[in-house]
């Protein structure tokens, strides 16, 4: 494990109790979630928690690219450190 920590944990998951790469796990798809929904007793608080964090987690993931710039930024189109920020009323 220490050895990990040195090297760092980019691009690696623990799976199956041992230690791959994240491209050879497959996504999560809704197919996943649907299992995971009929799988649970969501009448049970932790059950229903764990369902919520998952699906939560799932649909954020989703959105990701909606805040990401994956071309170059430009400081036209992309909120920057640098832009104004606007507080108070409601645009």
């Amino acid at each position: 494990m220490a050895l990990l920590t040195l090297r760092g944990n980019s691009g690696l998951v623990f799976h199956s109790s041992h230690l791959v790469y994240s491209s050879q796990v497959p996504p999560v798809t809704l197919a996943h979630l649907l299992a995971l929904r009929d799988t649970l007793d969501l009448e049970n608080a932790f059950d229903a928690v764990v369902f919520s964090t998952v699906t939560v987690a799932f649909w954020c993931q989703c959105h990701l690219d909606e805040v990401c710039v994956t071309s170059m930024l430009d400081p036209l189109l992309h909120a920057t450190r640098a832009s104004r920020k606007k507080s108070g009323k409601m645009a």
